[in-house]
């Protein structure tokens, strides 16, 4: 979707959601954001959060919300970072930390 939640524990916070390009600035048509994502994960073996729409990928340069930009390098093909297909619908955590 174009919205995102943000939450401590279970608990939904105050003033959400929120567009996407508010809270996280550079992820807009620029660089070929249409608006919606398909996934979002915080990485753990580089912590930095990343955005997936279809076929592309978009890394936070930092893990701030309403300071963060999008890397330079960024938007890649899925496919070229991941080696795995070139749709991803979703995406998620262990309970072990690892992504």
């Amino acid at each position: 979707g174009k919205y995102y939640w943000k939450t401590i524990g279970f608990e939904l916070q105050a003033g959400y959601p929120r567009l996407i390009s508010d809270g996280f600035p550079g992820l807009d048509q620029r660089r070929f954001f249409t608006g919606r994502l398909s996934a979002a994960f915080l990485y753990s073996c580089d912590n930095h959060t990343y955005f997936i729409k279809d076929a592309m990928l978009w890394r936070l340069n930092v893990n701030r919300e309403f300071t963060s930009a999008i890397e330079n390098d960024y938007p890649q093909f899925v496919s070229r970072w991941l080696h795995i297909g070139e749709k991803i619908t979703s995406a998620l955590q262990w309970i072990n930390g690892y992504t």
